[in-house]
This record gives C-alpha cells, structure tokens and sequence, in this order.
C-alpha cells in the first residue's frame, strides 16, 4: 500500500494535539479557574478532543475499509467534522466573553451565546445533506473529498462565524491590555499567534478536502498550524488569568 501523506495528520498529528489538548485543558483551564469563561473555552478542547478520536477511529477503518464499511465511515465523519468545526463557535465565544469582561460590559442573560451556538449549527449541518458535497468511501480510497462549492459555503460560514469575530475581540482586548497592562499584553500576544495559527490549521484543511491531490504541505501545515495553536491559546489563557 502506498504512504498515505493523509495519515501523517490524521495519526501523528492528531495524537499529539489530542494528548497537549487534555493536559491543557485539565491543567491549564479548569484546574485554575473554574470560571464561565473557563467552561466555555473547555468546550472548545473538548468537542475537538473527541472530534479527533472519532477522526483517528474513522482512519483505522477506512485502512481496511473495502466498501462494507461506507456507511459507517460517512456517520463517523460528519459527527467528527460537526464536533471539530463547532468547537471554533466555542472558542468564538470565549473570546467575546473575555472581551467583554476586561471591558466592564458582562452581560447576565446567556442568550447571545445560544443564538449563536444554534445558528452556527444550524448554517452548517444541513449544508451535509443539501449540498452533498462530502464524498468519503472505498471509490474515494477512503480519503474525504468535498466540493467546491460545498467547501467554499462551509469555509465562508468558519470564517464569518468563527475567525472573523474571534480575530477582532483578541485584538481588542490586546488594546485594552496596551492601555492598561503591558505584561499583560505581551502574554495575549501568544493568543494572537495560537488564533493565527489556528486559522492557518484550518484553511491547510478545507485546502486538502478540496485538493486531495495536491500533495503533503497542506497535511503538514494543518499539523503543525492546529499544534501551536492549541499549545498558545491554553498557555496565554491560563498566564492571563493569573
């Protein structure tokens, strides 16, 4: 069987996410503040911990997977793909909330968080069965492929929803920290660079969904960018709180 560059994402890249994402999580967040805030970051290492179990699961199969599998692996995919991505709307969250804690503006009522939740998943799960742009079974070699026009509808909403807002509430928040606290502001820097990280991930992934041919950078990329983002988000989050 040829080198799947696929599987260099898939298995190392997402064990070690999965391993530096619990100990962050447990060590990191809510071993140290227990806050609202801290719940609703731990629901963004959570869903993607869990997504990514399910991830390496659906590989293992899809290895021997000569189509009696399919259906199987078409299941494990879309509750994986809806675990990961909607883990972002959680981060997206977090970072309102910190916004708007360090701004004196908290709000009592969660309604804003649930609006947003739902309408995130709502814009995107149906997308799964109306557009049926994700191909993954034994005529894909078992490798998701997505449309374009499903990829691009599914990145737009990531990146409205999810990066977009994420990248204007940390920075400015780092504009609060410069005013009020430099030392502050040079540990939220890491947050900016895990976030751009992040998002880098990401964009390598809907790349590979799209051009699965393409070669190895895009799996490579998407390792490397998910790691260091996952690693300076925790870290900047937990020195900020202290």
């Amino acid at each position: 069987m040829d080198f799947d560059p696929r599987l260099l994402s898939l298995f190392i890249g997402n064990t070690i996410f999965i391993v530096i994402a619990i100990y962050i999580l447990y060590f990191k967040i809510l071993l140290r503040s227990k806050t609202y805030i801290s719940i609703i970051l731990s629901f963004f290492y959570t869903l993607a911990i869990i997504s990514l179990v399910i991830n390496i699961v659906y590989g293992i199969i899809g290895l021997y997977n000569q189509g009696e599998f399919d259906f199987l692996m078409i299941i494990l995919y879309y509750i994986a793909l809806t675990l990961l991505y909607g883990s972002g709307i959680f981060l997206a969250i977090g970072c309102l909330l910190l916004y708007e804690k360090f701004n004196g503006k908290e709000r009592k009522t969660k309604l804003v968080e649930i609006l947003v939740i739902i309408t995130f998943f709502a814009l995107t799960v149906p997308s799964y069965f109306i557009f049926h742009g994700i191909h993954i079974s034994a005529a894909t070699d078992n490798k998701p492929q997505w449309d374009g026009i499903f990829a691009l509808y599914y990145y737009l909403i990531f990146a409205i929803m999810v990066i977009i807002p994420s990248f204007y509430y940390i920075f400015r928040i780092r504009i609060f920290f410069k005013t009020n606290d430099i030392r502050l502001m040079k540990k939220w820097d890491f947050f900016i660079i895990g976030i751009v990280s992040l998002s880098i991930g990401i964009t390598m992934n809907f790349l590979s969904y799209t051009f699965p041919d393409l070669g190895t950078i895009f799996y490579i990329i998407n390792a490397i960018g998910i790691i260091i983002g996952t690693v300076l988000i925790g870290y900047s989050y937990s020195e900020c709180k202290k």
